[in-house]
């Protein structure tokens, strides 16, 4: 071969592996697995808002459904690169670098659900979800009953069993549409509003940079 085809073919790599670059680079920037509330209807929400806006940026994001308080564990032990939405409150729980999005997805209303029949009755406990930060936070001087889903708790509520349960009111809205109550719960204290943010792993902020900049064209922010 000779000097200038060794030149020339040489020049050639360099060309080929530098225009790898930024599509690997591209690829790392994207996160891979994102934890969201299981059995949650903000959840799905918030995926339905999510989703397109990762697939315009060309990652395929794996939203992986799990309790609560696991997400926290999970996100900080890099099990997961962050997770679908949380209130800020839940930021010193975090142990990593975090980022959040400067846009919230959802504003959400927060209050107590009374059992019409049972709301008085002083031999009931309200019912709460375990790893949900704000329903133990409540808890702390009420009297409650822990559930592992929400499902678990719907079915004590249908059974008589609760005075009543700590949810955010669009879940509720949803589920009386659904008719999985036998009662529908009455609004009781209003415990709290509060936007709620997506989170990443600070290694993301270029990637979440993206996100909030389309979650503020949408809300015309």
């Amino acid at each position: 071969m000779t000097w200038f085809n060794t030149r020339s073919f040489l020049i050639g790599m360099v060309i080929l592996i530098a225009s790898t670059f930024p599509s690997r680079a591209n690829e790392l920037d994207c996160p891979n697995k994102i934890a969201a509330f299981s059995n949650d209807n903000i959840t799905t929400n918030a995926i339905k808002i999510l989703k397109p806006y990762y697939a315009e940026l060309g990652c395929n994001i794996e939203f992986t459904e799990i309790p609560g308080r696991r997400g926290i564990r999970n996100f900080n032990h890099k099990l997961v690169d962050g997770e679908v939405y949380r209130l800020r409150k839940i930021e010193p729980y975090y142990e990593r670098p975090f980022v959040r999005s400067k846009i919230p997805l959802i504003v959400a209303s927060n209050h107590v659900w009374l059992h019409p029949i049972k709301k008085n009755s002083g031999r009931h406990q309200l019912g709460y979800l375990l790893g949900v930060i704000w329903h133990e936070d409540y808890i702390k001087n009420h009297k409650g009953k822990a559930f592992h889903s929400v499902e678990e708790l719907i079915d004590a509520y249908n059974r008589g069993n609760l005075s009543g349960f700590l949810q955010t009111d669009l879940s509720v809205e949803q589920f009386i549409k659904d008719k999985k109550f036998l009662l529908s719960p009455e609004k009781g204290e209003l415990l709290s509003v509060g936007p709620l943010y997506h989170y990443l792993g600070k290694e993301f902020t270029s990637i979440m940079d993206r996100i909030s900049e389309r979650l503020a064209k949408k809300q015309g922010q």
